[in-house]
């Protein structure tokens, strides 16, 4: 074993493995995995343990290697690629929401920087010591795992996981380490000042998790993240009960990131998400699901170019088979791709006819609001439209709940009613009125403060102030109740972007908007829109996003889906279509060229140095030993010339550690005593780097 490599001692490996150990106990604790996520097993469990597994057996049993610095870049590069091949193909998913730390790239950092902490317990260190940055990989593992909502059980966990790993790393940091200035005092004060500044190590530590915690939930906070606000606050989100209906909370939030891709020939504008018809005190409540969308028992002549054999299901069920096979051959079908956390709600736009998605059951609301059963995340939905289904009469009873207003409601909404509808006649008329009221005498903002002593909905309308899109539709919905128009109150996305390089259409958390379907008894249920134009969702600018790298990240999100059916067979189609189209024809002769030049170079100085091994079976090992030697002293600027020899190189050396190396090396090998033990002994014993000045090279005149 070499003097400057060595396996650092016991009582730091030991240390060592429960730092490694702690980490991955605090990342599979805190992984909060969806049950139905692929490859939760393998965040939740199997890494963890795996990597717990080895530091321990490589702690107790020994195991150490000693390689060199080309073999240690290539086995990190490895690790580096295959957790960022885990993050593209299949990242981690959350049971919560998530922002700013709180991604599947926190996450697969945390399990890059475990593998390279493991990685470094298992090789041979100068001497004989881990590295002081391997307890600040530690510190960067917690923090990046340290990346969810957690209850307050957990967190109290995660405290305690903090202040272990906390004292195993003060404890890691002083094993091993010879103690330049030791104390004057006796045993007894040093085992004393060891334990206080481990007890310190500990404070520090839980006293930053609670800071970090505390931030995060101030930052939480700022960001409106929560469904309803904390007690006091004097921002009014409370227009909605559930998360979807907060809509300025998805706006506050990273605005720019799609919540839903729609491949459509046409714009597809409105999608209802959520709807909601009852209102009692400035909150809208949703009735439940009230039954199951039906099948279709053999899809439709015009759906038979689907490719996934996914069941149809129909959302009209008062057309006869010919009607809805003269539907189907004229309907308009629309593909969207919803983020993560809409995976089980299916946006719905006008005129939807039948869904087509990979779900055992669809579930409906009375508000037509669609809900799917055991979605897989991520995944796609195929809609069918037609422009030709008429709107079903509305039943008495469902007519009275879409025009039921509370006891409380204030004085001047039913004022500003009788004014605005006092010369209409029609439900068109009255709608007109609505809107145009919203938008000739009000101002769109988004940021807004109720006074703590009023109601939301009085203050709105009798002071006109700057508002965002839940006031406006709630203030719609109620004067429309008021005029006798049945509608309800519906949150969603408006997709008006278009991505060129992705060809489809976009709709971003920005682009979370209100308004409100009301029914016309001429013309069927219509989209009321009453928020001021600009205050209406927007395309962006193309200097805010780039649509190029989100077309790749909505590939990406299509191959991962296809992957999760169809396996390793939908990556040999994609190579295949790939190599179809001229560059990727191109791609393959170029680098066929190139593999061909690499495997005959390869082949002929395997040749020569073969030839050399029938007269000497040492030849090789010889060359690979002096090469690795040269190669490791000419990153000080060492390098010994082509035609100079071993003792000529030795004396331009000088003082330098590596110039009785390289003696040694030539002696052996002229006096022909340089056998496999020796130089496996002169590989493993090359001297520390050390720049030192060269002499300059004697040249024969």
């Amino acid at each position: 074993m070499s003097p400057h490599t060595q396996t650092p001692p016991r009582s730091q490996r030991t240390t060592a493995a429960a730092v490694i150990s702690i980490e991955a106990a605090s990342m599979a604790f805190l992984s909060n995995m969806p049950e139905e996520a692929a490859w939760g097993w393998w965040d939740t469990l199997l890494f963890p343990s795996v990597a717990g597994l080895l530091a321990v057996v490589t702690a107790f049993g020994g195991l150490s290697w000693n390689p060199d610095l080309r073999t240690y870049r290539r086995v990190l590069a490895g690790i580096g690629i295959a957790c960022l091949a885990k993050y593209l193909l299949f990242p981690h998913t959350y049971r919560f929401f998530a922002l700013f730390l709180f991604s599947a790239l926190a996450h697969a950092s945390a399990q890059f920087l475990l593998a390279w902490q493991v990685f470094e317990l298992t090789r041979q260190h100068r001497g004989g010591r881990l590295p002081a940055w391997f307890i600040a990989q530690g510190a960067l593992v917690m923090i990046c795992v340290a990346d969810v909502q957690v209850t307050g059980r957990q967190r109290e966990v995660f405290e305690f996981l903090t202040a272990g790993w906390a004292l195993a790393g003060a404890a890691c940091l002083g094993a091993g380490h010879a103690r330049p200035h030791p104390l004057p005092t006796g045993r007894g004060t040093r085992l004393a000042v060891s334990l206080a500044i481990l007890a310190t190590a500990g404070l520090m530590a839980v006293t930053g998790s609670r800071l970090l915690f505390h931030i995060t939930r101030n930052f939480e906070g700022l960001l409106r993240l929560d469904d309803a606000p904390a007690p006091g606050s004097r921002w009014h989100s409370q227009l909605t009960q559930r998360r979807l209906g907060n809509v300025p909370a998805w706006q506050r939030g990273d605005d720019l990131a799609i919540a839903i891709r729609a491949y459509s020939p046409s714009e597809p504008g409105y999608l209802k998400v959520r709807a909601f018809d009852r209102f009692a005190r400035s909150t809208w409540n949703a009735s439940p699901n009230t039954g199951r969308l039906g099948q279709l028992a053999s899809p439709p002549a015009a759906l038979a170019d689907s490719l996934k054999p996914w069941p149809i299901f129909r959302t009209r069920v008062d057309q006869d088979r010919g009607d809805r096979t003269a539907l189907f051959a004229k309907s308009q079908r629309i593909t969207l791709w919803p983020a993560r956390r809409l995976s089980t709600r299916i946006p719905r736009p006008r005129g939807l006819l039948a869904v087509q998605l990979e779900a055992a059951e669809v579930a409906v609301s009375a508000d037509g609001v669609l809900v799917a059963d055991q979605l897989p995340a991520g995944h796609p939905c195929r809609l069918i439209l037609s422009d030709q289904v008429a709107s079903a009469q509305l039943p008495p009873p469902r007519g009275e709940r879409l025009l039921s207003l509370p006891d409380d409601l204030p004085d001047v909404a039913r004022e500003l009613a009788g004014a605005l509808f006092a010369s209409c006649e029609t439900d068109l008329q009255r709608i007109h009125a609505v809107q145009q009221h919203f938008q000739d005498h009000y101002d769109y903002s988004l940021g807004i403060k109720v006074p703590p002593d009023r109601d939301p909905l009085e203050w709105f309308l009798a002071d006109r102030p700057e508002a965002h899109c839940e006031f406006f539709a709630t203030g719609t919905a109620v004067l429309l109740r008021l005029g006798g128009v049945p509608c309800r109150y519906v949150t969603g996305f408006v997709a008006t972007e278009y991505n060129e390089f992705g060809r489809h259409w976009v709709a971003r958390n920005k682009d979370a908007h209100a308004w409100v379907e009301a029914y016309d008894r001429q013309r069927g249920w219509v989209i009321v829109e009453a928020t001021p134009s600009s205050g209406r969702p927007q395309p962006v600018n193309a200097e805010e996003v780039n649509p190029w790298w989100e077309s790749i990240q909505g590939d990406v999100q299509r191959r991962r889906a296809e992957f999760d059916a169809d396996g390793w067979l939908v990556v040999l189609n994609i190579t295949l279509d790939a190599v179809a189209t001229i560059p990727g024809m191109l791609v393959l002769v170029g680098g066929g060229v190139l593999v061909a030049r690499w495997v005959g170079l390869r082949w002929r100085r395997r040749k020569k140095l073969t030839r050399g091994s029938r007269r000497d079976p040492l030849a090789r090992q010889r060359a690979r030993v002096l090469a690795r030697m040269d190669a490791t002293i000419a990153r000080d600027a060492l390098v010994r010339a082509p035609h100079e020899t071993l003792h000529q190189f030795a004396t331009r050396l000088g003082a330098h550690p590596a110039a009785n190396w390289y003696r040694r090396f030539a002696v052996a090998l002229y006096t022909g005593s340089l056998d496999t033990r020796l130089l496996k002994w002169l590989d493993a014993n090359r001297p520390p780097r050390q720049r030192l000045p060269l002499q300059p090279l004697q040249t024969t005149p």
